[in-house]
């Protein structure tokens, strides 16, 4: 008889953790276990492909039915062997409704290493802070990474149970692509001569849209042919916040830069795009940068999280919240010589190609879900 094995996340939006979620249950090996997935209902975006690869997706309304909610997960508890708990809310009920259904294995999965006040909420330190007590009563915490793991032990997490698994990308989708870049350049209706640089990123305080629009700012008056492509939820000609601050830095929507919300074609974006721009001001791991590193990209990152330990290249690397540093970098990087470019991005595909292939890290995570 199959092991059932049960996720619990708060959502289901196109995030990092989730989006990890959707790909080891995509490309999982190992079928001896029954997969269901709960989501508390904060967001949507995977529940159909989850389905598409037949995954059961249990789509619950907790903020709005949250007795009901509480009621509906312990009663699909009661028939589950592990327990795999994705973020702190889910870390923290999933604990207490485990234990009440006596579930044999319980998984704590950790996807954050920036509790600053000023980019984590203050519910989120409060349950961060529960959990730490909790730490060592449950079976396995992961981590996203090697800082996000330093970052939970010096806040009183328990050690002893503690397992770093890196996040990872399909490679046969993530890849360079020949003719991209004049697609792209097609599609946004720009001269294929110029430089294209592009933000994947969401409107979230966390993210620092405003030190990418600074620095594209800067960039734009140094270097006559290069555009600036943002993509992700909120990151579009709506949002007046985003108009406002291209405005302000000489960007014409349209023009200068194109916001284009929302995609599902980030692997033809990354291959399209000249140099791709981490630009955040706290990660754990950040799964894009492995995609575009698969892609065969030039990229300038903010030193975040395990960036360092990912690109190890430190002319590539500058201090977040400083959007200067974050323009020259780019500005350095378009002035390299078409060998050194294309000896970086040789550099990137085959870093990712050796460490981050997502079967290897499915592998990783099926051992502790049915090993």
């Amino acid at each position: 008889m199959n092991k059932t094995v049960i996720h619990l996340i708060t959502g289901l939006g196109k995030g990092g953790a989730e989006t990890m979620l959707y790909q080891i249950l995509k490309h999982r090996v190992d079928y001896s276990a029954d997969y269901i997935v709960i989501s508390m209902g904060l967001s949507h975006y995977y529940e159909d492909f989850l389905a598409d690869i037949g995954i059961k997706v249990v789509d619950l309304q907790i903020t709005k039915k949250p007795l009901s909610s509480i009621l509906k997960i312990k009663r699909l508890l009661n028939d589950c062997d592990v327990l795999c708990c994705w973020m702190y809310y889910a870390n923290f009920l999933g604990y207490y409704l485990g234990k009440f259904c006596k579930v044999k294995k319980i998984i704590w999965g950790i996807h954050h290493s920036d509790l600053s006040k000023e980019h984590t909420s203050k519910k989120a330190l409060i349950i961060n802070k529960l959990c730490s007590r909790l730490s060592n009563k449950v079976d396995l915490i992961t981590y996203a990474g090697i800082v996000s793991q330093k970052v939970h032990f010096d806040c009183g997490y328990c050690q002893s149970n503690a397992k770093v698994v890196s996040n990872g990308c399909d490679l046969n989708v993530f890849k360079p692509q020949n003719g991209a870049e004049i697609q792209l350049r097609k599609e946004l209706g720009i001269d294929e001569n110029k430089s294209l640089i592009l933000s994947v990123t969401k409107d979230i305080p966390i993210k620092d849209v405003p030190a990418f629009i600074k620095a594209a700012g800067v960039v734009k008056k140094s270097i006559k042919d290069v555009a600036f492509v943002m993509c992700g939820l909120g990151i579009d000609s709506a949002n007046e916040r985003i108009t406002g601050l291209c405005s302000e830095n000489d960007l014409i929507p349209g023009k200068d830069i194109f916001l284009l919300g929302l995609r599902d074609d980030i692997p033809d974006l990354l291959a399209g795009c000249d140099v791709y721009v981490l630009h955040s001001a706290g990660e754990a791991f950040p799964v894009t940068l492995v995609e575009a590193m698969a892609c065969g990209c030039l990229c300038v990152c903010t030193n975040v999280g395990d960036v360092r330990e990912i690109l190890s290249d430190d002319r590539q690397i500058v201090n977040p919240g400083n959007y200067y540093m974050l323009s020259q970098s780019i500005i350095k990087t378009l002035m390299y010589s078409e060998e050194q470019k294309e000896a970086m991005k040789q550099n990137n595909r085959e870093k990712a190609l050796d460490n981050y292939d997502i079967r290897r890290v499915v592998r990783d995570y099926e051992v502790l879900f049915v090993g």
